[in-house]
């Protein structure tokens, strides 16, 4: 099963507060990337992956952030 993010620079810039709900959501959407049942694409704006790099302490979130940006 894939599962499509699209524009998913939207979990960092909308409710900037909700510091503790992303993180449960990364963590959750992580889980869910551990085994090959699940496969993601994630759309994001590029001049939005900078935002993504304190989160980088994921390592799916840092494949992710590694792979966008070409690194």
């Amino acid at each position: 099963m894939v599962l499509i993010f699209d524009q998913f620079e939207e979990v960092l810039t909308m409710a900037p507060l909700a510091v503790e709900a992303k993180r449960a959501f990364f963590a959750a959407v992580g889980k869910a990337l551990e085994g090959e049942k699940y496969w993601a694409l994630f759309l994001v704006r590029e001049d939005h992956l900078a935002a993504f790099a304190s989160h980088r302490s994921r390592a799916w979130s840092m494949r992710l952030v590694d792979a966008l940006s070409g690194t």
